[in-house]
């Protein structure tokens, strides 16, 4: 029998990284279902055939959905093999983004649409069907992208993207839905061009690479992009990126007087117990010293005894 093995951050709330929320790269049950794993505490087996008791959605919707967070990246799936050498259950080890998945491997290009060519020996109409454009890299400003479906547009960012240093991981944040709906709108309210704005975002990432992990730039770029940048889009994120960095460096310095304050403060019930334990040993110790003082006076009468005996 198949179970879920949930791996994920610690946290005492039922609070979750909303990345995998509203991309677009996902169905709605999909989504749904990956919510209802994550609730749960961290080392928490679901068993498949308990999810489908939970919900009216049935066993083949479920498990498509499971399907489906697999082939995203959210769901790790591999089988047991057992101490003689068979295979026991298979495991689903779910995580909160793709990244944290050691074994997700999902390069850009496959993203980038193949174009079907028509066959030439028998054509069905009389005139032809006009194919949507396909962009060079000798030609790619200026584009009214009113006029261009969201295939095309994830083509032109695919080869833009091709010809920087920025790491794969941020390259395919970049060409989600949320991000192109992002990025076309601030192209539009600054009249940048996009190409100028994936280039500043190389610059920035050339610039923090050594200063910040992937995910931190990800993280931080994704939330700049989000928020209304008023003018340059570049110094908008550079200022990001510095905030985090800064922050990153408060949270170090404090580290060591959080630790020695919890040290130095120990809660009320610790303090009271240690106190009742201090009383306890020394009407202990008390006790002994009476038991002690009672055997010397005994044995000192009883030596006075035999001295008067024999005198």
């Amino acid at each position: 029998m198949a179970y879920v093995r949930t791996t994920k951050r610690e946290n005492p709330f039922v609070q979750l990284d909303k990345e995998f929320i509203g991309t677009g790269d996902m169905s709605l049950k999909a989504t749904g279902l990956l919510t209802y794993i994550l609730s749960k505490p961290d080392g928490w087996q679901i068993r498949m055939k308990d999810i489908e008791k939970r919900f009216t959605d049935g066993a083949d919707s479920i498990r498509t959905s499971m399907n489906e967070l697999v082939k995203n990246g959210y769901v790790n799936k591999y089988r047991e093999r057992k101490e003689n050498g068979t295979f026991g259950d298979y495991v689903y080890e779910v995580y909160e983004r793709p990244e944290f998945n050691p074994e997700w491997e999902n390069p850009i290009q496959d993203e980038s649409p193949k174009r079907d060519f028509p066959k030439q020996d028998k054509p069905v109409r009389e005139k032809p069907v006009q194919e949507n454009p396909v962009y060079s890299n000798n030609d790619l400003s200026d584009i009214d992208f009113n006029n261009i479906n969201l295939s095309n547009i994830k083509q032109y960012l695919s080869i833009k993207l091709s010809e920087t240093n920025l790491n794969l991981f941020v390259q395919k944040r970049l060409m989600k839905k949320d991000m192109i709906d992002r990025l076309m709108l601030h192209s539009e309210n600054l009249s940048i061009n996009l190409e100028k704005i994936l280039q500043s975002i190389d610059d920035l990432y050339n610039d923090f690479k050594e200063l910040l992990t992937v995910e931190q730039f990800t993280s931080c770029l994704v939330d700049s992009l989000n928020g209304n940048i008023a003018k340059n889009p570049k110094e908008y994120v550079r200022s990001s990126l510095n905030k985090k960095i800064d922050a990153m460096h408060t949270k170090k310095a404090k580290a060591p007087e959080t630790a020695k304050k919890s040290k130095l403060d120990n809660p009320e019930w610790f303090n009271k117990q240690k106190q009742e334990r201090a009383k306890k040993a020394k009407t202990e110790q008390n006790k002994q010293d009476s038991d002690v003082d009672a055997a010397k006076l005994l044995n000192d009468f009883i030596a006075k005894k035999e001295v008067s005996s024999n005198g």
